[in-house]
């Protein structure tokens, strides 16, 4: 209604006044116990509380507010910016700051709420827990989380072919954030490669990034693969998926040499990896077979029009 709105923004103006009269707005609350504006009522009654008013008038308000509100983050965080000013009841702003990180924003904690729990713990002389809670491991993860978020971003705009600059930007963030990342390195790659920057995607995953890593075959296994399927970057691709055989002969790294000869047309080669792939895959070998079915029809294709490479597996 008009003039409940009313009343609640005249008590709005009156606690940012000078005088920082809340009188008003706990009429308010008062007069309008079901009001659709209570919650933000509280919401600037706390602010108020947060710095104004008695250590003992601010305990009983935010009480309320509590328990009012006793599963919005906002609500219990600001009784604990109260508690850290007092320096007041610190198992209670513990309590308070526990249920925010470790319940209700338990899989998107703020990074402000953690700070609290920390400064709480501080205030407590608990800093090995001030530590574990707000340390290094936390901002490790929170580096982490942001790369991978801004992957997601880049590859979201890159799919839609829109707002092309500012996903090349966010996406090069991310592997300055997560250099070491395979996974993030990848992504990038294949999002330069849609943004049609073959040079950048070689330049960050090329034939160094293979050298760098020719000891792992993990690395090198999806690296093989990762340039087969682009059908780019081959004789590097084949380099690496040769490697990661001899460290490692798995059968779905046979499979990966396979597929590289035969996107460079070597078929006879890609035979006999193919093969290889099939009699180490045991239970798996079925999944095997229609590639080795593929390439048989591609190189008797390729037979006809004389265009077969012959160089054989030593």
């Amino acid at each position: 209604a008009f003039t409940e709105y009313a009343e609640f923004s005249l008590g709005t103006m009156q606690v940012f006044s000078r005088e920082r009269d809340i009188k008003p707005l706990r009429a308010f609350l008062e007069k309008y116990p079901k009001s659709l504006l209570k919650q933000d009522t509280y919401s600037y009654l706390s602010s108020y509380y947060r710095s104004a008013g008695t250590k003992e008038e601010a305990i009983q308000f935010f009480e309320e507010y509590a328990a009012m509100f006793p599963d919005n983050p906002y609500a219990l965080n600001a009784y604990i910016d109260r508690i850290i000013r007092d320096k007041g009841d610190i198992d209670r702003g513990i309590e308070l700051a526990e249920k925010i990180n470790n319940e209700i924003m338990k899989y998107n904690p703020d990074p402000y709420f953690v700070k609290n729990q920390a400064e709480l713990l501080m205030l407590k002389d608990d800093k090995d827990e001030a530590e574990s809670v707000y340390g290094k491991n936390y901002m490790e993860g929170q580096v982490s989380d942001l790369a991978y978020n801004l992957r997601e971003y880049a590859d979201f705009w890159v799919e839609k072919d829109m707002n092309l600059e500012s996903a090349e930007e966010m996406i090069r963030l991310a592997v300055e954030l997560k250099p070491d990342n395979s996974y993030i390195i990848q992504s990038a790659s294949r999002i330069y490669i849609k943004l049609d920057k073959l040079e950048k995607a070689l330049a960050l995953y090329g034939s160094q990034y293979a050298d760098k890593n020719m000891e792992n075959s993990d690395l090198l296994y999806s690296y093989a693969r990762f340039w087969a399927s682009q059908g780019e970057n081959l004789e590097s691709a084949l380099k690496a998926a040769q490697k990661a055989v001899d460290l490692d002969a798995a059968y779905y790294k046979w499979d990966t040499l396979a597929l590289v000869y035969q996107k460079l047309e070597r078929y006879e080669e890609a035979i006999k990896a193919e093969e290889k792939a099939i009699e180490t895959a045991g239970d798996y070998a079925e999944r095997f077979k229609n590639r080795l079915e593929l390439i048989k029809k591609e190189m008797a294709k390729a037979k006809k029009k004389g265009c077969v490479s012959y160089t054989h597996l030593t």
